[in-house]
């Protein structure tokens, strides 16, 4: 896009972020230098911590705000937290809420049954991106210094505190995985990579099955609003689904600090794969479960 932005007269840009990355920061100021209006609103919520301060520091930065007109916030959890922050750029910031947020609204649920799939599901979004995304796990703690965000207070070892987490963790969901398509055949299962994630590692993990389908295809909401159930931990996806009044488990096999908090509030408990059982079985014999919101 770098190379595109000569070409276009002066306008409005709508960013996904301004990420102070080097590469970030020399985008930004291109757009600056040929006299472009520079607006955000960051396409990653920043709800997976109760504390919204490590994405403050992460996402943002007085050199990128500095570059910026306009932030545009999710809500009084972003909101609150940034023009304490950054207090010079306080009229910078609106809380206007997110357009991403917006689908989740019943209203839309119309537009999503149109595309509703011929069989039963219940999704299994992954959450796993540090073990299971396209980077090695080393090449990643590399990029993380290489881009200066462990000058920014992301201290490396919080990567390794996620990296034995989740590698903990996936353990469980492939055998959550494997126990419901043994016991419930009459569901499918869907599994929904993370987009960092690669494809492969998860056939790798899981096998060949054709009742377990592994797709990044089409957007997530458009899964979720059709799903039967879905399983997830730490997940925005589970945030969503429980917005969207879609049954929701979270799915908590293990204890950690590294636990992404927030999103594990919204839904059903589950600990065992027996209490994953009696949660099916309510669901099949019409007990149906209204997420929490």
């Amino acid at each position: 896009f770098i190379h595109i932005v000569p070409k276009l007269s002066p306008g409005i840009i709508f960013d996904k972020s301004i990420t102070p990355n080097p590469y970030r920061i020399g985008l930004l100021k291109k757009y600056k230098s040929k006299n472009h209006i520079i607006t955000s609103i960051d396409e990653e919520s920043g709800l997976l911590d109760e504390s919204f301060d490590d994405f403050a520091k992460f996402r943002y930065s007085h050199e990128t705000l500095e570059l910026a007109s306009k932030v545009f916030c999710w809500g009084s959890h972003d909101y609150n937290t940034l023009i304490d922050k950054y207090s010079r750029f306080k009229n910078k910031f609106s809380l206007t809420g997110s357009p991403r947020a917006d689908l989740w609204r019943p209203e839309f649920d119309k537009y999503y049954k149109k595309n509703k799939k011929e069989f039963d599901y219940i999704l299994i979004p992954s959450n796993f991106g540090t073990i299971m995304g396209h980077n090695q796990f080393w090449s990643l703690v590399d990029k993380y210094k290489k881009t200066k965000v462990t000058d920014r207070g992301f201290n490396e070892l919080i990567l390794f505190g996620r990296f034995t987490f989740q590698l903990q963790l996936i353990s469980h969901f492939v055998e959550l995985t494997k126990y419901i398509n043994k016991k419930f055949p009459q569901f499918k299962i869907v599994i929904r990579p993370h987009p960092i994630d690669a494809v492969e590692a998860w056939q790798a993990l899981v096998g060949e099955n054709e009742n377990v389908i592994i797709t990044s295809e089409g957007n997530i909401s458009k899964w979720i609003r059709n799903a039967k159930l879905i399983i997830h931990n730490g997940c925005t996806t589970g945030i969503e689904s429980a917005a969207s009044k879609i049954p929701t488990v979270v799915f908590k096999p293990i204890n950690s600090d590294f636990e992404r908090k927030n999103p594990n509030k919204f839904g059903m408990q589950a600990e065992t794969l027996e209490q994953i059982d009696l949660i099916i079985n309510n669901l099949i014999s019409g007990q149906i479960y209204n997420s929490f919101i």
